[in-house]
């Protein structure tokens, strides 16, 4: 397992060439979820080599669309954008 966060982990499913959904816009966006407890739940976590990190998200990085009321948002990162200095990973 990695030891810490690197710009990768927040790399969108079409960067990791998981979808090919091109028409979709939320495969061009990092999944961030308000509530970890939705998120486990949604991905099954913790997993092998899958973990969970908080932060704080910042606009510098790019922009986000949240659905009023969903606990998850659409982060669109610029290129070149490396949020993870901001994050920290949660204890198991």
């Amino acid at each position: 397992s990695k030891p810490g966060i690197e710009r990768s982990d927040f790399l969108s499913q079409i960067e990791r060439g998981v979808s090919e959904d091109f028409t979709d816009i939320g495969q061009y966006s990092c999944s961030v979820f308000t509530d970890p407890r939705i998120l486990a739940m949604s991905y099954k976590l913790p997993r092998h080599n899958k973990r969970i990190a908080v932060g704080q998200m910042k606009d510098c990085y790019g922009p986000c669309f949240r659905t009023e009321g969903e606990p998850h948002i659409h982060w669109f990162l610029y290129e070149n954008a490396d949020p993870s200095d901001g994050f920290v990973l949660m204890e198991e």
